[in-house]
């Protein structure tokens, strides 16, 4: 791929088309979590499983607790993630602001009980 312009973005080149019109360029880098240090319940490519996604295996402690797993707690009661690193997340900024936003939520049920 190559991207060409005069002090702005004018066209990318790209092998299998040749050179396209271009004044903007979304470049995603990839998504790989970076939760390895935290010994919490995640997929098969390292994303945090959250809520339902929470594994049975995990839910023992949670039983002594009275309940299940609130939208956006991870498998360790109280401890919450949001964003990028959350399995099943959409992976953008804007959808991780507004997963961090309804977290809030369920942090205030959580402290209630």
């Amino acid at each position: 791929m190559r991207l060409d312009g005069n002090g702005s973005l004018q066209t990318v080149g790209i092998d299998s088309a040749g050179d396209v019109e271009a004044k903007g360029l979304f470049c995603f880098i990839g998504a790989d979590p970076a939760a390895g240090w935290l010994p919490i319940d995640r997929d098969e490519t390292g994303f945090i499983r959250t809520g339902t996604d929470v594994t049975t295996q995990t839910l023992d402690h949670w039983q002594s607790m009275g309940r299940e797993p609130l939208p956006f707690e991870t498998s360790i009661p109280r401890v919450f993630a949001a964003g990028d690193v959350r399995r099943g997340s959409m992976k953008r900024v804007a959808a991780a602001v507004g997963e961090g936003s309804s977290a809030v939520a369920s942090v205030h049920r959580a402290l209630a009980f």
